[in-house]
């Protein structure tokens, strides 16, 4: 596999390629609308109505939302527990699914 290195894994470039070509297929406009939307979003009120058990696994190098925010939502959610993935940026779900697995999976073990 031809891949990029993050921490001690590495992302498949083809995969990352396609996520690129998607993400710059979408007009400057329709990300400006998008962003707009999250700004205005005010999920907060929302968030602290959230009465159940929730996971939060966070990336430690995400450059988008870091451990500010992080723990802003860690603290709107009444019982969350958060993780952080050390060698992860914004999505540790594609950065290192193994350790997303064993988190989610050690987290509801009953």
């Amino acid at each position: 596999m031809h891949g990029q290195a993050h921490g001690d894994k590495i992302l498949d470039l083809r995969f990352l390629a396609g996520l690129a070509k998607d993400a710059s297929a979408m007009p400057a406009a329709r990300w400006r609308a998008i962003l707009d939307e999250i700004r205005r979003a005010g999920l907060t009120t929302a968030a602290q109505g959230v009465r159940t058990q929730t996971l939060i696994i966070a990336g430690a190098c995400d450059p988008l939302f870091g451990d500010e925010h992080q723990q802003a939502l860690s603290r709107c959610l009444a019982e969350a527990s958060i993780v952080r993935a050390e060698a992860c940026g914004h999505n540790p779900h594609w950065e290192d699914p193994a350790f997303v697995a064993r988190t989610i999976t050690g987290a509801f073990e009953t």
